[in-house]
């Protein structure tokens, strides 16, 4: 039975408010910390972690995740009797695809070693941070859809303060490696916590191939699509990496600002967009969606550019007090905070994965595609960092501005 489209929000709003804004501000705070406790070489290494396992979350899945945010919303809106099993095939799935996934990634890193690559023990341990990554976002995945978002809020909470805590600690002792340890503690309290309490019920069961070729073809175009936007928010590091490797944690420190960014275009789609597509498949007008998401999105893009006059005020006298060792980090931040508030407003394409999400691919494919062109053509040249800066937001600026042209036309066909 169709739902009310007027019907009230689930109960929690506040709270996850309150408590993903927090989470998203212990994030942040963990950036600077860990910087200022592993110095610039170590928090570079700890930075190429992070962007290997956020690549994974694409790749692992196979696109099952992708198939399952988009589509079990609506399953709920409308009540379908077959929510239940399609979690658990999912959750089958996601088992047989991650294992796979990273025993081939660890498989090249040792013939890539074996050839005299040397690679680096940070992209060893990123292995087994993407294996816990995939299971860590299903859990949060089905606690999503369900609109728990009191359940929700808490387990980001709670994952940031351990990570916080845990890799602080270890970061002033180990190094880097004992950050990474504890992002990984993380991920595994998610897991135990929404298994055992949240989401008790769900069971992994093997799915039959029609099934599994079913969810990716679903998910595949939109893991896609994801992919790429990842791609061009952070490919850049990975040139710096290879280019200037001697500067990259510089320029990490630079990306906490984009970091800002994806942290609430994160509580956005965490928040806004189940709301949004639970009440769609449960009868609300494309023209409605349209409206709703354009409001939340003026209304970050505001918040942002005042943002960005604070960040110029500040980042001179404090920040250059409080980091002194990555005075070069503070003059590249403005510049990659302009870049990552450009993927907050692409958040509006998030319609355009609904209705037609191989032109989503499109989009964010341009992005990508100046990433890599401009990323080869600089490190060829011997590019400074701030070129580097600057290509992150023309990245953005073409995939953004081609996301909305799409998304309008996509609506207006649909009408």
């Amino acid at each position: 039975m169709p739902i009310d489209p007027a019907a009230p929000p689930p109960a929690g709003r506040r709270w996850f408010v309150v408590a993903m804004t927090l989470a998203s501000g212990l994030g942040l705070v963990k950036g600077f910390v860990f910087a200022g406790l592993l110095g610039a070489e170590d928090f570079g290494r700890y930075g190429l972690v992070l962007l290997i396992t956020q690549f994974s979350l694409y790749l692992t899945s196979w696109g099952v995740l992708n198939a399952l945010t988009f589509g079990l919303p609506p399953m709920f809106g409308r009540r379908d009797p077959g929510t239940a099993d399609e979690m658990d095939r999912g959750l089958g799935a996601v088992l047989i695809a991650c294992p796979l996934t990273v025993a081939a990634y660890l498989a090249a890193l040792a013939v890539a070693d074996g050839a005299g690559a040397d690679a680096t023990p940070a992209l060893w341990i990123a292995g087994a941070a993407a294996l816990v990554s995939t299971p860590c976002e299903f859990y949060l995945l089905l606690v999503r859809v369900q609109r728990r978002l009191r359940a929700l809020a808490s387990l980001y909470l709670l994952r940031a303060v351990a990570v916080l805590v845990l890799g602080g600690a270890g970061a002033a002792i180990v190094g880097f490696e004992a950050v990474v340890a504890a992002e990984i503690v993380g991920m595994v309290l998610v897991v135990v916590i929404s298994q055992g309490r949240l989401t008790p019920d769900t069971r992994p069961r093997r799915p039959s191939r029609e099934t599994l070729r079913r969810l990716v073809r679903a998910g595949a175009p939109i893991a896609l699509s994801n992919l790429l936007v990842a791609a061009t928010v952070t490919l850049d590091r990975f040139f710096v990496a290879a280019a200037r490797p001697d500067e990259l944690g510089q320029y990490v420190f630079a990306a906490l600002a984009v970091t800002v960014w994806l942290a609430i275009t994160g509580i956005a789609g965490q928040m806004a967009m189940p709301q949004l597509l639970y009440e769609y498949g449960g009868g609300l007008p494309l023209s409605g969606l349209r409206r709703r998401t354009a409001r939340l999105v003026g209304l970050g893009a505001a918040a942002g550019l005042a943002g960005l006059a604070l960040l110029l005020a500040v980042r001179g006298p404090v920040g250059e007090a409080l980091f002194p060792q990555f005075t070069r980090g503070l003059e590249l931040m403005p510049i990659l905070y302009a870049g990552g508030l450009l993927t907050f407003v692409a958040f509006y394409g998030f319609i355009l994965q609904e209705l037609r999400p191989r032109l989503a691919t499109v989009a964010t494919g341009a992005g990508a595609l100046v990433q890599c062109a401009g990323g080869v053509a600089l490190a060829a040249s011997d590019a400074s960092l701030t070129a580097y800066a600057w290509l992150f937001v023309a990245a953005q600026l073409t995939a953004t501005v081609l996301l909305l042209a799409l998304t309008e036309r996509a609506i207006r066909a649909t009408i």
